[in-house]
């Protein structure tokens, strides 16, 4: 790896309640320049990252995961880093790899963690729904890409990153969406999927709203996509009534079933389909590679 490159880059950890994993990342992190990002934790998150010695900005109350990585940002170009790495803090992304995100970055890339790479350990409800992420994405920008929604991501510190407006999870799109805009060529790195099975696999409609809010509002001044508006609105306001929805895109259709008690939808879609999709997808990259 690039030293040189891997000096100029600052590793933002957003984290909100994160003491149970924020000492093993921490541990796992120490050869690199790091921010920690307390955001309004009311656990010990903050008293072990000082009582580790590692930088750490708090914010007085939880913003949104938005907020802090704009505030990692702020911290990075106020240092003099050119790239940042952001990664989560509840473990289920594995620092091992921020070595590939680094070699990957310049000015003019970003650079996302792939967990569809290989899907034998990936649940059919995640399947689906970024299944469904994906293929709203490419209607709507024209390209394909197998994940849209990782938080573990490189990229260099763009000040118009801090002019975004969405400050929570929504934050994540309308970056990668900002990055497409600007021309920047996308690249991904390969990391492992890691999903805790003893929980119920969802999607909270945080997520979704602010995936389809981002992505709606790039497509309002498009007249050639107003029955595309049209079919989001409709979208969106069964998502907030939290009802059943059915969406057909190509000849893909996506069911989307509430649960009360996560205040998170299940997206299912035929499996055996989007398994065979991925796989193509997955052949054509390796054919090219070849």
């Amino acid at each position: 790896m690039n030293s040189q490159k891997a000096n100029d880059c600052i590793i933002i950890i957003p984290a909100y309640n994160a003491e149970k994993t924020i000492k093993s990342l921490l541990k796992s992190t120490k050869k690199y320049s790091i921010i920690v990002v307390d955001d309004g934790s009311i656990d010990g998150t903050s008293k072990i990252v000082k009582s580790m010695n590692v930088p750490i900005v708090s914010h007085s109350k939880n913003k949104g995961v938005g907020e802090a990585i704009t505030t990692g940002i702020e911290y990075g170009l106020s240092n003099g880093y050119s790239y940042a790495v952001t990664i989560d803090s509840d473990g289920q992304h594995s620092p091992l790899y921020i070595d590939s995100f680094i070699e990957k970055v310049c000015k003019t890339s970003f650079v996302i963690g792939n967990r569809f790479h290989d899907l034998k350990f990936v649940p059919s409800q995640k399947l689906a729904s970024n299944l469904l992420g994906s293929k709203i994405f490419e209607k709507v920008y024209g390209r394909f890409l197998p994940d849209v929604s990782c938080g573990f991501r490189a990229f260099p510190l763009d000040r118009d990153f801090l002019k975004l407006g969405s400050k929570s999870y929504d934050f994540i799109f309308e970056q990668l969406v900002s990055a497409i805009k600007k021309g920047f060529e996308i690249e991904y790195v390969n990391i492992p999927v890691v999903y805790y099975m003893n929980e119920l696999l969802s999607t909270r409609i945080l997520e979704l709203k602010g995936f389809l809010t981002v992505v709606n509002n790039s497509i309002k001044t498009d007249l050639s996509m107003r029955q595309t508006e049209t079919n989001f609105n409709s979208l969106i306001s069964k998502i907030t009534c939290k009802e059943f929805f059915q969406l057909t895109i190509d000849s893909y259709i996506f069911y989307g079933f509430y649960l009360k008690d996560t205040d998170s939808y299940v997206i299912q879609t035929d499996i055996e389909k989007a398994y065979s999709f991925y796989k193509l997808i997955s052949d054509e990259k390796n054919k090219i590679i070849n």
